[in-house]
């Protein structure tokens, strides 16, 4: 819904479907490389080595949510505030 939304905002819904699409797909990217980072920088150092365990094996992306915010202090708000300069940049504000 958030990629809608900023598709929408940008005032580019109208355009050919396969290319909303693909802009959608790039946006979801950009936006999942965003929070890993996120996630990444903000996990306490005791924990890498876990967290870098459950990618490798696969883990749910639900049991990676809740580990994440488990170790990482006010992870919702780090992500909002993310998300939120994620969309003014998107839309030049």
């Amino acid at each position: 819904m958030f990629v809608e939304s900023l598709i929408e905002d940008k005032g580019l819904s109208d355009l050919d479907p396969m290319m909303v699409t693909e802009m959608k797909n790039d946006l979801l990217n950009r936006i999942e490389d965003r929070l890993n980072f996120i996630i990444v920088n903000n996990m306490p150092e005791a924990n890498i080595a876990e967290f870098d365990k459950m990618m490798d094996e696969n883990k749910s992306d639900e049991e990676v949510q809740k580990f994440c915010e488990e170790k990482i202090p006010g992870l919702d708000a780090l992500m909002a505030v993310e998300l939120a300069h994620f969309r003014d940049i998107y839309l030049g504000k």
